[in-house]
């Protein structure tokens, strides 16, 4: 068993499969083989969905791969890069089933309504007294210039 987590993987060439699910949406399957550590070499599929909403995310799970073409018909390449990869684990029809899903970055989230500058600083403004009754004992203070932080010092997370 592969346990939940963050691995490193490759795709292994020519294990894709081609289906549809239930409601007839597009799907590949594509083996992925872990790449280092105590489950060197172990195995588990993923799958790509090809709906209209999903479409460019599975596309750009197999960019990670290293797949540069435009046909999706011809998968060569997958193999070529490796990527990290995302396990976990979800009850689905009474029966938990392991998911692995190739990670692609960040920032790929966009929120429907986004603030401007001004709202976003009276947003700032607004949770000030907040954030300063949380902060840690000892942590420096920030100065603002033009909403630019000029302390010299880093923060930590």
């Amino acid at each position: 068993m592969i346990p939940a987590g963050k691995c490193t993987v490759r795709g292994i060439k020519g294990s894709e499969q081609y289906g549809n699910t239930e409601k007839g949406t597009p799907q590949i399957g594509i083996d992925l083989e872990i790449i280092g550590g105590e489950l060197e070499g172990a195995t588990a599929t993923t799958v790509l969905y090809f709906s209209e909403a999903a479409q460019q995310y599975s596309i750009a799970r197999l960019r990670a791969l290293g797949w540069a073409g435009d046909d999706l018909a011809n998968l060569d390449g997958i193999d070529s890069a490796e990527a990290i990869a995302l396990v976990k684990y979800e009850t689905w029809e009474g029966e938990e089933r392991m998911r692995i899903e190739i990670m692609t970055g960040g920032g790929g989230m966009k929120f429907k309504t986004t603030m401007n500058d001004q709202q976003k600083r009276m947003f700032a403004a607004s949770m000030k007294p907040i954030a300063a009754a949380s902060k840690p004992k000892g942590a420096p203070a920030q100065s603002q210039v033009n909403g630019d932080r000029v302390s010299g010092s880093k923060p930590s997370f």
